[in-house]
């Protein structure tokens, strides 16, 4: 995660790369994404794209998103070479419609010392969009590779809307950011990607 100009903008530009299990695909992958989130006027995602690919280096999935805030629309795209999974649609998404790489920026703009319920829209990879809260928990102690930190636990919940009894169903979700300011993001406990993929376990390498 950095800041750099794209486009003649500022933007925070996120990037990851693993290898292993990833759903959905049985056997072990290789990917890479790259997400551009806009600064101004406002903290927004801009794009992303994620390609997955097998150990010897054959391309087998290609996922992107293109925003366009003026229409209030999402592009999404996936190519699966495999699974047969294809996907081009054109969502409409409100203003407060984050994705999965941008939390660890956006929620350390909560109310932490004041807390109370913040809503918002999540929009997954299935792709879908759902109406999500953010609880502030307290405070606890997480462990991570970087060391121990004190941190606030955020509950995010999905509603379901009709559906809301499936969500005893649906695994807890859960992000930490240090207690102390600037309120790095230290941990996320979740689904992968949405419903239907497993729970992960995600670590900063440092919690300072």
């Amino acid at each position: 995660m950095r800041q750099v100009e794209s486009e003649g903008a500022a933007m925070v530009r996120f990037t990851e790369q693993g290898s292993g299990r990833y759903s959905p695909f049985t056997r072990p992958v290789r990917w890479q994404l790259e997400a551009y989130w806009t600064l101004e006027p406002r903290y927004a995602p801009a794009r992303y794209e994620k390609r997955v690919s097998d150990l010897d280096g054959n391309l087998s999935l290609t996922e992107r998103r293109t925003f366009d805030w003026r229409e209030g629309t999402v592009h999404f795209q996936r190519i699966d070479r495999e699974g047969g999974r294809d996907v081009d649609r054109v969502l409409r998404v409100p203003p407060d419609t984050l994705t999965a790489e941008g939390l660890a920026v956006a929620l350390r703009h909560l109310p932490f010392q004041s807390p109370r319920p913040v809503r918002a829209h999540f929009l997954s990879d299935e792709p879908k969009l759902y109406e999500v809260t953010f609880k502030i928990k307290g405070i606890e102690p997480i462990a991570t590779p970087g060391g121990s930190s004190d941190c606030y636990k955020v509950e995010m919940d999905f509603d379901l809307g009709l559906f809301n009894l499936l969500e005893a169903f649906i695994p807890d979700t859960a992000l930490w950011f240090t207690a102390a300011s600037p309120h790095l993001w230290v941990q996320y406990r979740g689904l992968e990607s949405g419903r239907g993929t497993p729970v992960v376990t995600r670590s900063a390498l440092s919690g300072s």
